[in-house]
């Protein structure tokens, strides 16, 4: 059985994971909770427990946010991997819950995404 705070959303876009050693690759967004996220990850599995970097921007109207948040994998199977966020801090806690809020209306697609490290 899932515990979740806040309904899943079905996402496109792109986001950056960046492992502890620091080695980033994109992958695929495939929903996104306030608690965290799926991604599509067909190129390797993710060890559950693991702990991840995982940078994005959410686009809502005018404005566009740049996140980089600490997650930890909670689930990976071979199409899919979840991560859940860990202490994502006010601003990002702000823009997630835009998106339950407005749903189909807020983006996290067109991401151009930078090289990041792991904290």
């Amino acid at each position: 059985m899932e515990h979740r705070w806040s309904r899943r959303l079905e996402l496109s876009g792109e986001v950056l994971l960046a492992m502890s050693g620091g080695s980033t690759w994109p992958m695929a967004l495939a929903d996104l909770s306030v608690g965290g996220m799926g991604v599509v990850n067909q190129e390797f599995p993710l060890p559950v427990n693991s702990f991840v970097t995982v940078s994005f921007w959410i686009q809502q109207r005018d404005n566009a946010t740049h996140h980089r948040v600490l997650a930890q994998v909670v689930h990976s199977r071979p199409d899919q991997t979840g991560l859940m966020f860990i202490d994502p801090g006010a601003e990002t806690l702000r823009a997630l819950r835009a998106v339950q809020i407005r749903g189909a209306e807020s983006r996290v697609s067109g991401i151009s995404v930078a090289p990041t490290h792991a904290a």
